[in-house]
């Protein structure tokens, strides 16, 4: 758009002149309406050739690559052109295919036994610039050639000389997805540091055209599981995506790196233990509710039959009235029977007492049958 403008001013600039020219050349003076006339228009021309300065470049209604079928429009340096697509090459007949071949995960698998893959794939917050695309093969060797750099300063940090090298399988917008493979030497120590760097990809600063930005996500594996959750927990997540732990076993991370460790018990046994021992709680808890209460009630009872034999007690010399109540209380309670008669009226008393809650326990707890009779007889 900027270029059509210029050209559009350049165009009617020179017929502007070229009618001045003209005029001069015929004797017309500088005074006369005509060449007034057109010394308006030419300061005006030069006033629109600044205006097209700021007139925004865009590839919309372009049609700078109608005559090739691999380009693709981009803007560069504010200037509307026509680029080869990925897979292509400019030459003096055009866009080409350029022999390369895409790098595919399978294709790594030729490395030898000492070297192992690793595949990530991560969102970076960061937009190409308006006009540029990925399409093309010159903007998207660009970024490859920067993100390549940038991932791989970060894996040697982390890995040392364990890292050989990093592969860009894709880069893609949306904002910048970036597939590519750590190819690392097969040792533990080496795996481990790679986890971790993964792991703390949260915490990673990658920089781009001066730009620094941290993943705002992370997929690892074929499958491309997501990584995310505490940092012990990303390091499982980074190690089960390449190493599954068997059944009876589970990750845990110990001394900063994530390992398969056994289970002391199946998650059925486990499940098993725990409802017994809610029974056997629950059954503790209820049992020893129920022995309190009896308890307290044989006490209220016993209180309540106290307090009613004595006045009969306080007459019975004198008036010659005798107590024909026959309660347990009431016999433990006597001031007349010896040590022994006491004692063994209260073992009576407590026997009776926990004959009828047994058969409480006994019976059924829904409220029906022999429970509820010795509950009732009891209270």
């Amino acid at each position: 758009m900027q270029d059509t403008c210029k050209n559009e001013v350049a165009r009617n600039s020179s017929v502007i002149e070229a009618s001045i020219a003209e005029l001069m050349a015929n004797g017309s003076e500088e005074s006369s309406e005509e060449l007034r006339m057109l010394r308006v228009l030419q300061n005006n021309m030069e006033e629109v050739d600044n205006m097209c300065m700021h007139i925004e470049a865009t590839c919309e209604g372009s049609t700078v690559c109608n005559n090739e079928p691999n380009g693709v429009c981009e803007v560069i340096e504010d200037v509307v052109q026509c680029s080869c697509r990925v897979g292509y090459a400019a030459n003096k007949r055009g866009c080409e295919r350029d022999g390369s071949v895409a790098i595919t995960d399978e294709e790594t698998e030729k490395h030898s036994t000492d070297k192992a893959k690793y595949r990530v794939e991560m969102v970076l917050p960061f937009a190409i610039p308006k006009g540029r695309t990925l399409l093309s093969s010159r903007t998207y060797k660009q970024y490859t050639d920067i993100l390549h750099k940038a991932l791989e300063d970060y894996y040697r940090d982390h890995l040392g000389k364990g890292l050989w090298k990093v592969v860009i399988l894709s880069v893609r917008q949306g904002s910048l997805v970036v597939d590519h493979l750590v190819i690392y030497y097969n040792e533990d120590f080496v795996k481990g540091a790679l986890l971790e760097a993964v792991a703390l990809f949260d915490r990673a600063e990658i920089s781009i055209l001066g730009n620094v930005v941290t993943p705002s996500g992370v997929n690892v594996g074929k499958e491309k599981v997501s990584i995310d959750g505490i940092h012990e927990s990303r390091l499982c997540q980074a190690m089960l995506a390449i190493e599954e732990c068997a059944t009876d076993e589970l990750c845990v991370v110990q001394e900063g790196l994530p390992k398969c460790r056994k289970t002391t018990t199946t998650p059925l046994e486990t499940q098993n233990a725990s409802t017994t021992w809610t029974i056997i709680t629950a059954l503790s808890t209820t049992g020893g509710v129920l022995v309190v209460i009896v308890i307290v009630l044989i006490v209220v009872v016993c209180k309540k039959n106290a307090n009613a034999v004595k006045p009969f007690r306080q007459n019975k010399a004198g008036a010659g009235r005798v107590d024909s109540r026959e309660t347990p209380c009431t016999d433990l309670d006597s001031e007349e029977e010896d040590g022994e008669a006491r004692a063994k009226s209260k073992v009576e008393v407590v026997s009776r007492s926990m004959e009828k809650f047994q058969v409480y326990e006994n019976g059924s707890h829904d409220g029906h049958g022999p429970a509820k009779t010795a509950w009732a007889k009891l209270t």
